[in-house]
């Protein structure tokens, strides 16, 4: 797997790892984003939302908003964050250093029994 630029919002875009369900750059606005990875990547995510080439996690995850329920372990510790927290943390360095939750920053997922394997779930229970 590799790294996709996000398109965030307005003239906000990051670029998510896809080892580590995380993004592993902070927000930059587009000028930056294209000097740092080109015009044609940049261009997809303006177009698709994601820079990915191919209907990565099949298709289904297009949006940050529908990433952020699949394939994120973005808080300090892994947690799954909201879009909101997410932005709030990775928006400047003095924010993802000094970042603290706040109450609806995370996102709980359930388990299936005992053996400790994740289930999607189309509802998930922000705490």
């Amino acid at each position: 797997m590799g790294r996709a630029i996000f398109k965030m919002g307005d003239d906000q875009y990051l670029e998510w790892s896809t080892v580590v369900d995380s993004p592993v750059t902070l927000i930059m606005p587009r000028s930056e984003a294209v000097a740092r990875w080109g015009e044609v990547r940049v261009a997809r995510a303006d177009c698709r939302g994601h820079s990915f080439q191919d209907n990565y996690y099949g298709g289904r995850y297009t949006t940050p908003e529908e990433l952020i329920g699949c394939c994120n372990r973005a808080g300090p510790n892994e947690e799954t964050l909201t879009l909101k927290a997410l932005m709030r943390r990775f928006g400047s360095r003095d924010a993802y250093e000094s970042f603290q939750f706040e109450s609806g920053d995370r996102i709980e997922h359930g388990y299936v029994g005992g053996d400790g394997f994740w289930v999607e779930h189309e509802e998930m229970k922000i705490v």
